[in-house]
């Protein structure tokens, strides 16, 4: 159950084992595995499990009228009776169309995605009779590296994005007793191969050197790989005999937002859809949906329709809005489908899927502001308010509250039978109420926020404004300048480069606990911070983007981040990204009212990108002054 971050089932398994029940054994193996059935499939296709509590209580209001010899049946069937989004159980069409093309090592947390493989093992070893691994002490390792271009190289584009898109799916990923160091994990496949061998009492792996043979891994063989292990998932948690999942009504994700990569598994797009900008001086401009949801565009893939748009017109843009069929259709008309909608609202100047992710990082424990969260998005308070109070996808809406800590007036549940008191709610917690009033220690500012959650803050693919604090008061701002670099010290003694490549959550997954202890830190949200933090440092900036650091003296340095992540040790700030500083500083006071209140915040990094223009404006203009040049 930790797997799908649930506890949902807990009820149920009591209730099956209540002293003096006596249910046949075969009974209550049934009743769970069809329980476990149902979380882990909408878990594998990241839906929400916020109504499992109360489906689970629904079932066992009406177990005691089952006869003790039908009560797998009844638990069965009442499940498969699920047919809305937030409660359905999927069928094993949709998740071989999600699992077939999604890259799932990014999509799914290592923490989700380790007991998956390990069931995989455990089905294969079950049919030979063999012993079960052992849970949580294995590492996922890529078979194919993620880092293949310098030592798995294909010729041309095609090729190229084929690889890429690859890499990360299903198929291509395994167990080993301990995670491998870089060089041999992104070696080639000889030296790869003989890694496996050595571990070949995993089926996982012995499996799939049988299916080589004296040939190589590619992509075909990713592809057949992926189809077995496909199955294997379809037998280790199975769905009645002729249940489709069906879903009536509209569909409700809780994940942070919908993307294009989920049209195309609910075949709404088709691999190879030719799509074209709508704006009048770019509708020349065509693009390509590829099979795992990116957009080509002029040989380049992009993961996002904003980073495709934003490729092509080099200025921030909706790319959902932007991006149009041969039909007329927009981007946004498809997802409005998908969503259960007729068709997309007019163009919004603000995409509130960021909102969703924002909110989906506030940890339990923690409670936010509509202020805090409009600065942090750079919108406006009001507006999230109106979008939290009518929307049916915010997650973790509750922990959103007024100015002073009070619960919004009207506020109301995603699920409109739900009853509960959102102060008790919060209050569970872990947040004491005052007169009313939330613990104001227990608030996230909207630093906090970027903190959490910068991965989304980001506004597309392009350049990119960040503010990045060298050490406590600027103090390593001159050796930082001196030798080229920006950086952060948090988990100063572990070196990221193994964990390039994974997503925030797979970060958190690992780091979260380990953070508190090396860093001596108190609280878990500083600690989650914390790693949310070195996380944008280490992969989230991109090459181009812009960072401004406090030089001690009420003044920024500005540089470019010119190269990928580097680990030197004994520094101090090991952690670091290669820079080429500007030459310029940009007095404090230079700067509009706004800007000075947010670069107020305290920590490592923060993302200015609602302060883009201004800055752009700054920087080529002391550029200009100092050196004749004008924008970067």
């Amino acid at each position: 159950m930790a797997a799908v971050d649930s506890h949902a089932l807990k009820p149920l398994l009591l209730w099956l084992h209540a002293p003096g029940r006596s249910l046949p054994a075969e009974q209550i193996a049934g009743a769970i595995r069809a329980a476990e059935s149902w979380l882990m499939r909408r878990a594998l296709l990241r839906l929400t499990s916020a109504d499992a509590g109360r489906v689970i209580a629904d079932i066992i209001r009406s177990l005691p009228a089952a006869p003790p010899q039908q009560v797998a049946d009844h638990v069965t069937q009442q499940l498969a009776l699920q047919q809305v989004s937030s409660t359905y159980w999927p069928g094993d069409a949709e998740l071989e169309r999600a699992l077939t093309s999604e890259p799932v090592y990014t999509k799914l947390s290592a923490r989700r995605l380790r007991p998956v493989l390990e069931a995989i093992e455990n089905r294969w070893r079950a049919e030979t009779g063999g012993g079960q691994v052992q849970r949580w002490n294995l590492a996922i390792e890529h078979v194919l590296p993620r880092a293949w271009e310098q030592t798995w190289p294909v010729e041309g584009l095609e090729a190229q994005g084929e690889r890429a898109a690859a890499v990360h799916r299903l198929g291509n990923l395994t167990l080993l007793p301990e995670r491998l160091n870089a060089k041999v994990s992104n070696d080639r496949w000889e030296s790869k191969r003989s890694k496996l061998q050595e571990h070949n009492t995993i089926l996982l792996n012995s499996r799939l050197l049988a299916s080589v043979g004296e040939g190589t891994w590619d992509e075909e063989g990713i592809r057949r790989r992926t189809a077995a292990m496909i199955e294997a998932i379809e037998q280790e948690w199975p769905v009645p005999p002729g249940h489709t999942g069906e879903v009536v009504g509209p569909r409700v994700r809780n994940a942070s937002y919908v993307e294009v990569a989920d049209l195309v598994v609910a075949g709404l797009l088709q691999p190879g859809t030719v799509v074209r900008l709508g704006r009048g001086e770019f509708k020349h401009v065509t693009g390509v949906v590829c099979d795992n949801g990116d957009i080509q565009v002029n040989g380049e893939r992009h993961s996002t329709p904003s980073g495709a748009a934003w490729s092509v017109m080099k200025r921030p843009s909706n790319g959902w809005y932007d991006w149009m069929l041969e039909d007329g259709r927009r981007l946004a008309d498809v997802r409005a489908v998908y969503l259960g909608k007729e068709q997309a609202r007019e163009r919004s100047s603000f995409d509130w899927e960021r909102l969703h992710a924002v909110l989906g990082a506030i940890p339990a424990g923690s409670w936010t502001s509509y202020g805090a969260v409009a600065e942090a998005l750079g919108t406006s308070a009001q507006a999230v308010g109106n979008h939290v109070g009518s929307c049916t996808r915010c997650p973790n809406a509750h922990r959103v509250l007024q100015y002073d800590g009070r619960v919004a007036p009207g506020f109301k549940w995603v699920d409109p039978s739900d009853t509960r008191d959102p102060v008790a709610v919060l209050a569970t917690e872990g947040i004491v109420f005052t007169d009313g009033l939330a613990d104001p220690d227990r608030r996230l500012h909207a630093g906090d926020l970027q903190g959490l959650a910068p991965h989304v803050i980001e506004r597309s693919e392009g350049t990119n404004y960040y503010r990045c604090q060298l050490g406590r008061g600027a103090m390593h701002f001159e050796d930082a300048r001196e030798k080229g670099y920006v950086g952060t010290g948090w988990l100063a003694g572990v070196d990221l480069t193994p964990y390039l490549g994974g997503s925030p959550d797979d970060w958190h997954q690992t780091f979260d606990e380990m953070v508190l202890e090396t860093d001596q830190i108190e609280h878990a949200v500083a600690g989650v911070w914390a790693v949310g933090q070195t996380w944008m440092v280490a992969q989230g900036m991109k090459v181009g983007d812009v960072v401004l650091t406090p030089t001690g003296r009420r003044s920024y340095g500005v540089a470019v981040i010119a190269g990928p992540y580097q680990y030197v040790p004994g520094a101090p700030l090991p952690h670091q990204r290669p820079v080429d500083w500007l030459g310029i500083e940009i007095e404090h006071d230079d700067l509009g009212e706004k800007m000075r209140n947010t670069l107020r915040y305290g920590g490592t990094v923060q993302n200015l990108n609602a302060y883009a223009e201004e800055l752009g404006a700054v920087v080529a203009r002391l550029r200009a002054e100092s050196t004749g040049l004008g924008p970067i």
